[in-house]
């Protein structure tokens, strides 16, 4: 079983392929890490994207619980944030 998971629709960016920056959520919206622990723990793949995912301000514990739920982890980004990947 594979999943992915739009972390946010929020982005620094506006790149021309994408527009998905012209209608952000509101974080107060954005689906939670205790949702994400009503994952199955027995994925093969899950993808983390968004928006831009390092926006999240609790990027770090979605990984640790995804970690813990999936073989194989992708965080789908647009690599502005050097300084949280």
């Amino acid at each position: 079983m594979e999943a992915a998971i739009i972390l946010t629709y929020r982005c620094v960016c506006k790149c021309y392929m994408c527009n998905i920056w012209k209608y952000p959520t509101d974080p107060a919206e954005e689906i939670k890490p205790e949702h994400i622990e009503k994952l199955p723990n027995n994925l093969t793949f899950c993808n983390l994207t968004g928006g831009e995912p390092f926006l999240r301000d609790d990027i770090e514990e979605i990984v640790d619980i995804v970690m813990r739920k999936s073989r194989r982890v992708v965080i789908s980004t647009n690599g502005w944030f050097t300084e949280k990947i």
